[in-house]
């Protein structure tokens, strides 16, 4: 019986989704602070960062975690499908592989941002 990691690459509803929670909290950070005066994002407030700039960030930034996201999702799905569930797995496997660890990183940068957005 073999271990089955998913689809090839990342599901697009997940990352739909993130985009569309990504313009969410860009429009309620807006009706909350047009102005950027209560904005308590400390690195927008640092830079001191105007909306056009703000867009711009949040839209390169959201592009390069999806990114990340896809690359991350297809080398785990190579990774894993080769594995059994029956061989004896152990996680130094996983640490000492450079990619996956990488893989599961950008897992986590996804799937936090995507829920704290």
């Amino acid at each position: 019986m073999k271990l089955k990691a998913g689809a090839n690459t990342a599901p697009a509803f997940v990352i739909l989704l993130y985009f569309l929670f990504v313009a969410l909290d860009l429009f309620t950070t807006y009706l909350a602070s047009p102005d950027l005066k209560f904005e308590g994002n400390i690195l927008i407030n640092y830079f001191n960062l105007n909306w056009d700039q703000i867009i711009l960030l949040a839209a390169f930034f959201t592009i390069l975690l999806a990114s990340l996201f896809t690359l991350a999702s297809k080398y785990a799905h190579k990774f894993f499908r080769g594995s059994s569930i029956n061989n004896k797995f152990s996680y130094a496997v996983i640490i000492r592989n450079k990619k996956i660890l990488l893989s599961y990183f950008a897992f986590s940068c996804f799937y936090s941002h995507l829920f704290s957005s």
